[in-house]
């Protein structure tokens, strides 16, 4: 009894660090969603589909892809039906028993997904369906860095001097690592010590400059809004959603080559309502409603059937959609096998200088 008391008690501190809520377990008629902050969703689509099923469905938000994984960890995958995860992830998220195995008879609308999203991952096809696919890259403030930045990473990394304590970079380990290697011509997946070292000497002479490693707030409060911000490495997205709020706001994706990350709906393995989620995702992929909500995140899509209701403006956005030859210099973030991130981790810490969030695979 004592064991389990002490069980439960460990399981509420991390619940409170990590900010989850105490009721966690889905309550009858009610579909939890694990998705990420910022209104990413349209709530429109969640209303219609609260309407058409006659449901509740209670959203739990992340911030960070990191942080994401750290509240699994802590419930051991149990109170979710439904949850955005980036393809990385996948096959880690499958093998630890988080994810079920997608049920494709449930989801007609399957058709319409692209086949390059859905097997641009290991396991991809076995539990995720894609849904909206992005770029990496700077959101900055072009009034208060006097004019157009140069589509470079260098900027961010060799900040002016008045820019310092005015950079914000993700506290997603992989992510901020992978353009440092980017920056300096290497393959963002590199895992070769030299290399490393090189990207852990880029972001050390960067440290000064950083006022925070973090989360982004994508809304009118925003510290880029503010001008407390003035550079950050954000996803495309984000970045035109945040320019609503400012109109001096402005995203360039580097000539080096970024990352492209891609967010797959996925059904909980533990989910008591396996039906029900295949229907949400399989809602959110008619291809009208496909569309509105890649208008609302100002992210391509990746239902084909949706493409065309688009509009052109949004397609000839190359904030939106690169051109191809950029595509062609980036890549998309590998899995690294645990002892690496673990190897990544360290290197981080070593440029923070403070505690950060576990990495995916180190326990």
């Amino acid at each position: 009894m004592a064991h389990l008391i002490n069980k439960c008690l460990k399981w509420l501190l991390l619940a409170a660090a990590l900010g989850l809520p105490f009721g966690l377990y889905a309550k009858p008629g009610e579909l939890v969603f694990l998705n990420w902050a910022d209104n990413f969703i349209d709530p429109v689509a969640i209303t219609e589909f609260e309407t058409a099923f006659k449901i509740k469905v209670r959203q739990v938000y992340f911030e960070t892809e990191d942080k994401r994984t750290d509240m699994l960890i802590a419930s051991d995958g149990k109170g979710y039906d439904v949850a955005l995860i980036g393809g990385h992830n996948l096959q880690s998220y499958g093998q630890h028993g988080w994810l079920a195995p997608l049920e494709t008879d449930r989801l007609p609308n399957l058709q319409h997904i692209d086949p390059r999203w859905r097997n641009a991952f290991p396991s991809a096809d076995t539990y995720g369906v894609p849904f909206l696919w992005g770029t990496l890259g700077i959101a900055y403030r072009e009034d208060l860095l006097h004019g157009p930045l140069e589509a470079s990473w260098k900027p961010l990394f060799q900040p002016p001097v008045e820019q310092r304590g005015h950079v914000l970079m993700m506290e997603t380990i992989r992510y901020s690592l992978a353009v440092a290697l980017k920056a300096l011509g290497y393959s963002a997946n590199s895992i070769n010590p030299t290399e490393l070292a090189a990207a852990e000497q880029l972001l050390k002479n960067q440290r000064p400059f950083v006022k925070q490693y973090g989360a982004l707030d994508i809304g009118p409060n925003s510290e880029m809004v503010s001008g407390q911000i003035t550079m950050a490495l954000l996803y495309n997205g984000d970045a035109l959603k945040l320019r609503e709020f400012h109109p001096h706001i402005r995203f360039v994706t580097p000539r080096e080559g970024t990352l492209i990350t891609v967010d797959y709906f996925t059904v909980l393995a533990k989910s008591l309502q396996k039906e029900l989620a295949h229907a949400f995702i399989n809602f959110m992929n008619e291809p009208a409603r496909a569309a509105q909500l890649a208008k609302f995140a100002y992210y391509p899509t990746a239902n084909r059937a949706a493409e065309p209701l688009l509009p052109p403006a949004f397609h000839q956005d190359p904030d939106i959609y690169p051109k191809p030859d950029l595509l062609n210099r980036s890549e998309i973030p590998q899995e690294l096998p645990p002892r690496v991130l673990k190897q990544l981790n360290q290197l981080y810490r070593r440029v923070v200088g403070e505690p950060i969030n576990r990495p995916w695979g180190q326990q």
